[in-house]
């Protein structure tokens, strides 16, 4: 590895560490400690790739290793624990339900790698698999009371948004008008989780979930170019 290609690449090797041991806790039926462990992958993910591009430079390793650990950590990990914790009692239909997401998953990824990754943009193609993930946990971590037929479609809708072309702002080249709807989003988020703390993971991915539907389902053009130009 040129450079200094190994400390993101120790970072994201961190990240498979943790989805890896998450999924020995689901195994032990500890739940919401693998969902936190999970979290903690998406703050290492953040992290890896921020030091790749002030370290590493072209890092095509780098790169590849990121989208495996991304697979393993927010791919297969939160599939697993949406079975384990809601889907089993739906026999086949549980696993086919949850086998669609690492699916979806890495379909996304390999989208990424193979078109996107080297197109400079303010938008991803469809939701990144990292909020994906950040969203099944994220339902654990807030101790959500919903039954366990409702997983089914939320896992689905999941899955479909990484493989569909819908934009989602990435927030790279923030103008000034994001940053006000940033600090916005932020604030309403914090709001709602005034009662339950543990619930603001879940707002925040949610909502950036529904702002990129809205923006689709919506088309105002004066109000989409304010969050992507491209």
């Amino acid at each position: 590895m040129k450079n200094k290609a190994w400390l993101p690449n120790s970072v994201t090797i961190m990240n498979l560490i943790l989805g890896f041991y998450a999924i020995i806790l689901i195994i032990q039926e500890q739940f919401v400690v693998a969902a936190f462990l999970i979290f903690i992958g998406m703050i290492l993910d953040g992290i890896d790739g921020r030091l790749a591009r002030k370290l590493a430079g072209d890092n095509p390793m780098g790169k590849e290793l990121d989208s495996l650990a991304d697979l393993i950590s927010f791919g297969v990990t939160p599939a697993l624990l949406m079975y384990q914790m809601h889907l089993t009692e739906f026999g086949v239909w549980g696993v086919i339900v949850a086998a669609a997401f690492p699916v979806c998953g890495a379909i996304r990824l390999a989208r990424f790698n193979a078109f996107d990754s080297e197109a400079p943009s303010d938008y991803f193609t469809g939701l990144p698999i990292t909020a994906g993930g950040g969203i099944l946990i994220s339902f654990v971590l807030a101790g959500a009371s919903i039954s366990a037929l409702a997983y089914i479609p939320i896992v689905l809708l999941v899955a479909f948004l990484m493989i569909s072309t819908i934009k989602y702002p990435n927030f790279k080249r923030i103008t000034s008008f994001q940053k006000i709807f940033l600090v916005g989003f932020i604030g309403a988020c914090l709001v709602l989780a005034i009662n339950n703390p543990s619930a603001m993971l879940m707002n925040m991915l949610v909502g950036y979930m529904c702002l990129g539907l809205g923006l689709r389902i919506i088309p105002i053009p004066k109000l989409t170019k304010l969050f992507y130009t491209s």
